[in-house]
């Protein structure tokens, strides 16, 4: 490993993920590519997951294991700890695509300062290919409804710094949270690199609370942060609108 020049930190966060761990890791340790620093954050974890950590601790440049504050506070702890210039969070339960998944980050040429590519998702009932394409057109509109998938993205660690790290008021979608702070308030280039980058099993701790009332609270508080009661009606308008004419507008 180049140790005077590291461009990707991998940080992984997990907390009692001993069942799918080993395929996180395995997806880490059998890159063509090496030269990475790895940064897990255990949770403080009581199911075995540790016992399957230890088998890759000689991989990791950084290991901690102890109680945080949730998912986002562990993922700030892996950013402060960061060397890399690119940071790719590829959490418990997540792996990536193949074992040229990184290679093909490294040999990208056109990097800006979020650089993401296409998932595969995994639900119990159908496997899905996103290959997602850069939100130029109507940007406002794609960040309000959606997001980018963290396990795909290559964000600028650099960018953390100008405009903070994971707002951990939320617990649910502080990363869509940051995509917009970086975006729209600190003018971050998106870069969109078409090939996939990993796999993201759709059970995770947003997927299991996506109907639930407090998800919806937490994108209600979000939306009325960065866009206002004025871009709702408007963006609600359009899509009722859309739906009677048979096409977006």
């Amino acid at each position: 490993m180049n140790t005077d020049f590291l461009l990707l930190s991998i940080i992984t966060v997990c907390l009692n993920e001993s069942d799918r761990i080993e395929q996180t890791a395995q997806s880490i340790v059998n890159q063509t590519c090496q030269d990475f620093e790895w940064i897990v954050i255990d949770g403080g974890s009581t199911d075995g997951t540790l016992e399957v950590l230890e088998k890759y601790r000689d991989r990791m440049q950084v290991f901690l294991s102890e109680k945080d504050g949730g998912v986002y506070h562990a993922m700030n702890k892996g950013i402060d700890l960061a060397r890399g210039e690119y940071c790719l969070f590829m959490n418990g339960g997540d792996k990536l695509y193949d074992e040229h998944a990184l290679k093909n980050f490294f040999d990208f040429e056109e990097k800006a300062d979020i650089n993401y590519g296409g998932i595969v998702e995994v639900r119990r009932s159908s496997v899905k290919i996103f290959k997602y394409a850069q939100p130029i057109m109507n940007a406002k509109d794609f960040w309000y409804r959606s997001t980018l998938p963290h396990q795909a993205c290559f964000i600028r660690t650099n960018l953390f710094l100008s405009c903070g790290n994971y707002d951990t008021s939320y617990s649910l979608i502080a990363d869509r949270d940051f995509f917009v702070r970086a975006f729209f308030n600190y003018n971050a280039k998106l870069q969109h690199m078409p090939f996939i980058v990993s796999f993201f099993y759709f059970d995770g701790l947003t997927a299991k609370y996506k109907k639930t009332k407090y998800f919806k609270r937490e994108v209600k508080r979000f939306r009325n942060n960065h866009f206002g009661y004025i871009f709702s009606v408007r963006y609600y308008t359009n899509v009722f609108i859309s739906k009677i004419i048979g096409r977006s507008i």
